[in-house]
Order: C-alpha cells, then sequence, then structure tokens
C-alpha cells in the first residue's frame, strides 16, 4: 500500500501528463463546438464515415476497433511478464499482484466509463443506444498502453528501443480511437475523453502502487579523504 504523499504525487502527474490533459482539451474544443452551430463533433464522425480514410469501411474500422483494444491488453501482459518481480517464490508472488494491479485498473475504468456513459444517456451516431460517451475500447486500450508505458522504465532497452515501443503503445490506443469515430459508433469529443480517462487511471494506479524504486535497494559510496594520510572510505547501507 502507498503512502498519501505517494497517491498524491500519482495523481499529479497522472494529471499533468500530456497524454491526459490534451486529449481532454481536445475533447472540451469539439464539445463546445455542438452549442456554437459549427458542431464539429457531428461534422467530423460524418466525414470519418464518409470517406474511410483509413480503414476503408465503417465495419472495417469496427473490427479492427476490437483487434486493436486486444494488441493493447497483449502489450501490457507481455511488458507486465518482462519486468523484474525477485527471484523464487517471492518473485512469482510479486508478479501475480503486478498482473492484479494492472487488470483491476482496466476493472476501475470500466466501471467508470460505464458510470458515465449511463449518466449522460449520448445518442451514439448511428443510432444504436446511448451509451456513446465516452468510448469503452479506447479508455480500456488508453489504460493498457499507460501502464505497458510505465513497464518499459524497468527494462533494460536502449532509449531508442523504449521510445519507438513507447510510440507504438500510444499509437495503437490512437488508432483504437479513431476506428471508433470512422466505424460510427463515437464521435470525437467520446474517444478523446475515453483515451484521457485510460490514461489518467493507468498512470495514476501505477505510479501509485506498482513501484519497484519504493524498495529498500543496497548503496554503496566511496570517498577519498585527501589528507596526510590518504585514507580511503567505503560505506554502504540498505
Amino acid at each position: 500500500m502507498p503512502r498519501w504523499s505517494a497517491v498524491k504525487d500519482a495523481a499529479v502527474s497522472a494529471a499533468t501528463d500530456p497524454n491526459t490533459w490534451i486529449p481532454l482539451a481536445g475533447a472540451a474544443v469539439f464539445g463546445a463546438t455542438s452549442f456554437s452551430g459549427t458542431n464539429w463533433d457531428h461534422k467530423t464522425s460524418d466525414w470519418a464515415v464518409r470517406t474511410t480514410p483509413i480503414f476503408g469501411s465503417a465495419e472495417h474500422a469496427r473490427d479492427t476497433s476490437d483487434r486493436l483494444e486486444d494488441i493493447s491488453r497483449t502489450n501490457f501482459f507481455f511488458t507486465s511478464l518482462l519486468t523484474p518481480s525477485g527471484d523464487g517464490w517471492d518473485g512469482a508472488w510479486n508478479k501475480a499482484k503486478g498482473l492484479a494491479i494492472g487488470f483491476t485498473a482496466r476493472r476501475i475504468n470500466a466501471e467508470i466509463t460505464d458510470s458515465i456513459k449511463f449518466s449522460t444517456n449520448r445518442v451514439r451516431p448511428d443510432k444504436s443506444d446511448d451509451f456513446s460517451f465516452p468510448s469503452g475500447h479506447t479508455s480500456n486500450s488508453s489504460v493498457y498502453a499507460s501502464i505497458s508505458v510505465h513497464n518499459l522504465t524497468y527494462l533494460n532497452l536502449t532509449q531508442t528501443q523504449e521510445a519507438l515501443w513507447k510510440a507504438s503503445s500510444y499509437t495503437v490506443a490512437g488508432l483504437t480511437a479513431w476506428a471508433r469515430v470512422e466505424g460510427n459508433r463515437h464521435y470525437p469529443s467520446d474517444v478523446l475523453t475515453g483515451y484521457a480517462l485510460g490514461n489518467f487511471l493507468g498512470i495514476f494506479i501505477s505510479q501509485a502502487f506498482i513501484n519497484p524504486e519504493a524498495k529498500n535497494k543496497f548503496h554503496v559510496d566511496m570517498s577519498l579523504l585527501q589528507n596526510r594520510e590518504q585514507s580511503f572510505t567505503l560505506s554502504y547501507r540498505w
């Protein structure tokens, strides 16, 4: 269990992360146009469904969004297995707890997403139901992506490898969001809000509850005292 200071720091870090506040600001802009007459939210959705610039058809976009969410989940599971957790049974138990926390983050995200859906009752672009806001596919992919990126910081990767893996994780979540728009299931403000929500929860829970750096570590300090004896000091602490 984390200290209160760690919880507070994790919340601040999650809220100030660009992948949280930039999509949220974008959702606010799209939402605001609904009341100004320009209505970019509906117009962008109509254009995406009409032209299907990336996925070719609305049906293909919907199918792809399911597969992209699965890729995000697999990415989370794979990076979680790769992170160091210790040796023997203690390591296995730590690994199990880490995976459990990750899947709990996804469950919490789903509960919050569904609660907002039931409260807002926004009709989907295809008029199939009134659970459009926010996008569940996007928030799920985003929460998996943010936890995966957190896991990468504890792997022995080069800067280039880590940067490419991070970029691919966020790209999959972003493509999931666009696929939901192009698939005529959500408006841009729906997926942007879902992306921000998932990213916030993933970062918050990762930093608050999964933090290998918080464990005790062995430290060694060395110093050479410049005096007449030229003494050398070696110290350690646990």
